[in-house]
């Protein structure tokens, strides 16, 4: 229910992924940064408001369709739309243990900022991390 919610949250970028076939094969799905502060400062108590950024609330890719290229794609498409949008900061809280917490910096210059033990009591640990978006549009 939570993440319907999200999917149909008109203030985010949601992207769904499609194999050549039409079938859902993940999705990234966001929501204004401030609206995801609502609920998980219980669970995170250093996050703040932040203007003009979208918080990733999940994304999930099936494992038969993981790829490098793929996750990539994702990044490339979400992040020209947000700053398409005017959006300044991506925040997230990301897995530790799956490596996407260090592929995001990598990759992305995703400024990690603190690790949280047990996020939503998952039994693991994630880290929150933020990411500067440009908003100089594209000629």
């Amino acid at each position: 229910e939570d993440l319907r919610k999200t999917l149909e949250n008109p203030g985010g970028i949601q992207i769904i992924l499609r194999a050549a076939d039409g079938t859902i094969v993940g999705y990234l799905a966001s929501k204004p940064h401030n609206e995801a502060l609502e609920e998980l400062r219980q669970y995170d108590p250093k996050m703040q408001e932040e203007e003009n950024a979208l918080y990733i609330e999940s994304i999930a890719i099936l494992p038969e369709s993981r790829s490098l290229r793929t996750f990539l794609q994702l990044g490339k498409i979400f992040l020209q739309e947000a700053k398409n949008r005017g959006f300044k900061k991506i925040t997230m809280h990301a897995r530790v243990a799956s490596s996407l917490s260090s592929a995001l910096q990598k990759r992305y210059g995703a400024k990690y900022l603190r690790t949280i033990d047990n996020w939503l009591n998952f039994g693991e640990s994630f880290d929150y991390l933020e990411i500067e978006v440009g908003t100089k549009k594209e000629p």
